[in-house]
């Protein structure tokens, strides 16, 4: 009787593993793709299909870079982007030099906020076959943050820091157009929208 409990205990343990594991689950990053480029060529690189189980299909111009390439996925506050260096050589970023921006359906190119320093990778190199994931803020209400500053004058960066994320722009994947990467050794990618998917 006491061995049958305890392996209906068991199987209910570790039906319950596998539950939490599923729902702990997070899709890929698949709402924008992009490849190394100049930005002036970005009108030649289309994705002309996007499928999570196939892959995407797109079309580039000959001297962009297709082995140099970046997924990203849009937050409710913040764009994920993972950058993958599957060339030979190796790719340097810095925290200091890097630039991140997005271009929105109005024209406007804003930046991404890289936030702390201590957050943000450390490697300051992608190995040929790496790849490295960046966590950037959204741009921010800049009068909104002025007015939360004001409220309190004795501790801006405090206040700063309790309204993260209370104040920045929203964003849907369709205002989006482009994601323009820009690492410390030149290296420039930029991402568009992957089609919407079921």
């Amino acid at each position: 009787m006491q061995k049958r409990f305890q392996l209906i205990l068991f199987i209910t343990l570790l039906c319950s593993t596998i539950i939490v594991q599923s729902c702990a689950y997070r899709s890929p990053l698949d709402d924008f793709f992009g490849i190394e480029m100049k930005p002036e060529e970005a009108d030649n690189f289309k994705i002309i299909e996007f499928n999570p189980q196939q892959g995407i299909k797109y079309a580039n111009a000959l001297d962009m870079n297709p082995l140099v390439y970046a997924w990203a996925e849009l937050l409710v506050n913040e764009i994920k982007i993972k950058v993958t260096n599957k060339s030979q050589s190796p790719i340097r970023y810095d925290y200091y030099i890097d630039t991140f921006s997005i271009t929105t359906k109005d024209g406007k190119s804003r930046s991404l906020d890289k936030g702390r320093l201590e957050d943000y990778p450390f490697s300051k190199i992608i190995e040929p076959g790496g790849s490295v994931e960046f966590l950037l803020s959204l741009p921010q209400d800049y009068w909104k943050i002025i007015n939360m500053r004001q409220s309190a004058p004795g501790a801006p960066s405090i206040t700063n820091q309790f309204w993260k994320g209370e104040n920045s722009l929203s964003f849907k994947k369709e205002d989006i157009t482009l994601i323009t990467i820009r690492l410390a050794d030149g290296t420039i990618i930029v991402l568009k929208p992957t089609p919407t998917h079921a």
